[in-house]
């Protein structure tokens, strides 16, 4: 079976991994600085092979040897660190992340793909960074890539994903291949609604019908998740999506029916400690509005999510994002439902610990926009994409419980 080769640089927990690879992409190498995350990536993803290091100091080369070096790259996907941009933060042009950006197109052009696709935060595009942003797109022209007339900006909500999350899609094709058709028209998709993606999510809390057995994984009775659309049923594994080609997977996932019990595993789920008091202030909120003391926005039911923000790492004073209020039950949403609202299936599975489990989803690109977009290059490269029929298992579950040390050194580069 013939599929196009891709490598994923600063891949994160594996968004636009999972999402190219539903494309019709076999995803072979990723590359992430954080341990955390490329732990995370390894589990979900046990035949890609996980680098833990820094792309600054990676050349072409390593990655060409690691794979093989008859191996001829298709596509280099990635998502460079965006706090540097990020209009929500301090939007520092002396950030050394930024550096990151040319590093990608050095390894482009170092492993000369045919395609590359680089996403960032819409603020790459402000005034202020456009020398940096010029700068880039000049790179990336020496090196022999169109890049099209318009730099791609993408809402998730336009693809049926129900969170607005806005950004920017640098795609570059080697000069005198076809370029791929980016545009999507929105009233094309199905619009997608919080309780579209969270209401078959049994409430964890209840101890009628919901067992904690784990740090983050839940025994609940089968038949209290309830299914009427079709955003969750694919990504509750009941239905499969026409443009899904990934692998399909099998293990230690969510939506396993344990038949001998007539119950089903819920993972990444981790709960909450909230006072009686927070809860009496999360119910007093209304839909769609922010709680003035945790200031945590409500999720509106008939709308979509507000941006799932990521935090910072321990380098970085490890401060957790604001997560939002689940719109029926009296606390914050659990990392499973933060996927849900992101387009992560049900069988990925995401570091134990919320704090690691949410900066996962929020650094994250949203699978189902990186699936539309690889589907367009796989159009362009003249692919039919072929969906597998050999299931993956999923890797070692205790990748998911290490802490960074203990990540970084099981995997650095």
């Amino acid at each position: 079976m013939i599929r196009p080769i891709a490598i994923d640089l600063c891949c994160g927990a594996g968004g636009m991994t999972l999402g190219f690879e539903q494309a019709g992409f076999d995803i072979v190498c990723a590359v992430d600085i954080d341990p955390i995350h490329s732990a995370t990536h390894k589990f979900n993803f046990p035949n890609c092979k996980v680098i833990n290091g820094d792309i600054g100091k990676i050349k072409g080369e390593d990655i060409q040897n690691i794979i093989g070096k008859e191996t001829q790259i298709d596509l280099i996907i990635g998502g460079s660190p965006c706090q540097g941009f990020s209009r929500i933060g301090k939007q520092d042009i002396n950030d050394v992340r930024n550096n990151l950006l040319f590093e990608f197109a050095r390894i482009v052009n170092e492993l000369k793909p045919k395609y590359f696709v680089l996403e960032n935060v819409p603020g790459l595009l402000d005034k202020k960074y456009s020398n940096l942003f010029q700068k880039l797109l000049k790179t990336f022209d020496s090196y022999g890539y169109y890049t099209g007339e318009i730099t791609h900006k993408l809402n998730a909500k336009d693809f049926s994903v129900p969170q607005n999350r806005e950004r920017i899609f640098i795609v570059g094709a080697i000069k005198g291949l076809a370029y791929p058709n980016l545009y999507f028209n929105p009233n094309t998709y199905i619009k997608t609604t919080v309780r579209d993606a969270l209401k078959d999510i049994p409430d964890v809390e209840n101890p009628l019908y919901s067992i904690k057995i784990s740090a983050d994984e839940f025994l609940v009775e089968s038949n209290n998740w309830y299914v009427k659309n079709d955003y969750a049923e694919f990504l509750n594994g009941t239905e499969q999506h026409k443009l899904d080609f990934s692998h399909p997977r099998m293990g230690h996932g969510c939506k396993i029916t344990l038949s001998d019990l007539n119950q089903t595993l819920l993972t990444s789920s981790a709960t909450t400690n909230h006072s009686d008091v927070t809860r009496k202030r999360f119910n007093e909120t209304t839909w769609g509005s922010i709680e003035p003391i945790s200031h945590f926005y409500k999720l509106h039911p008939d709308c979509v999510a507000n941006t799932l923000r990521a935090g910072t790492n321990t380098q970085r004073g490890s401060h957790t994002a604001p997560r939002p209020i689940h719109y029926l039950y009296q606390r914050c949403i659990t990392v499973r439902e933060g996927a849900r609202l992101h387009s992560y299936p049900d069988w990925f599975r995401f570091h134990v610990s919320k704090f690691h489990g949410f900066r996962q989803l929020g650094n994250s690109v949203c699978p189902w926009v990186a699936r539309d977009i690889g589907s367009r290059i796989l159009d362009a490269m003249g692919f039919v994409p072929v969906r597998p029929t050999q299931k993956i298992k999923l890797g070692n579950e205790g990748l998911l419980w290490l802490n960074p040390k203990e990540a970084e050194k099981q995997l650095r580069f």
